[in-house]
């Protein structure tokens, strides 16, 4: 008799992830706005392409594969905001969301995913909720037969308008390659003048 298969999906919101202890990957907004730095906040008229990155961190001693996907809000009678499981039909901005399927991200790791939203032609003006959703790609535990996903979900709030306002952000630079040689070769320079200096006192002696 086969053993079954339990698939367990634990959905979890951004701010209990940041505090987690035992969460073996986190995401962030790359680019955050400065009103909601924990969402992403978006103006654009029916017909538009918004483009827009996330990082994900892999906290984990080996490298993990993540598995990325649009995701439709869906509302509870108390007012709860939830998203939909990947394989559930999306119709709004889970299905406007084109990102890629899975990157793999090694041990300890970062890295910046590029995806975008595009809006239909046809989209009435309003105010839609949606959420890109990143899950841990299957770990197995050979002794309990059980499947474990974990899944987070960066939430989306995207304004349809016709008169669409510039979100501000924060724009958090990573420094170049081409800094860093900079910084090294200024360093350089000046332990070089200090050097002739010395030797230069020497030589009067």
């Amino acid at each position: 008799m086969q053993k079954k298969r339990i698939i367990l999906a634990i959905l979890i919101s951004i701010p209990l992830i940041t505090h987690a202890q035992d969460i073996d990957f986190t995401v962030q907004i790359t680019n955050p706005n400065i009103e909601k730095p924990k969402v992403y906040v978006m103006e654009a008229k029916p017909g538009t392409q918004i483009n827009e990155q996330i990082t994900i961190n892999n906290l984990e001693a080996k490298k993990n594969t993540f598995i990325l996907n649009g995701a439709d809000s869906t509302e509870s009678i108390e007012g709860n905001i939830a998203y939909k499981p990947s394989n559930s039909e999306m119709t709004e901005l889970g299905a406007w969301i084109t990102v890629p399927s899975e990157v793999t991200i090694p041990a300890q790791s970062s890295k910046v995913i590029d995806f975008s939203v595009n809006i239909p032609d046809n989209t009435d003006y309003k105010d839609i909720k949606g959420a890109i959703a990143i899950t841990k790609k299957v770990f197995h535990n050979e002794n309990a037969d059980i499947k474990f996903n974990y899944r987070i979900a960066q939430p989306i709030e995207l304004k349809v308008t016709d008169d669409p306002q510039k979100i501000e952000k924060q724009f958090k630079t990573t420094p170049t390659l081409f800094f860093w040689i900079t910084i090294a070769i200024f360093l350089g320079s000046i332990i070089y003048l200090v050097i002739l200096q010395i030797n230069a006192k020497k030589n009067k002696k």
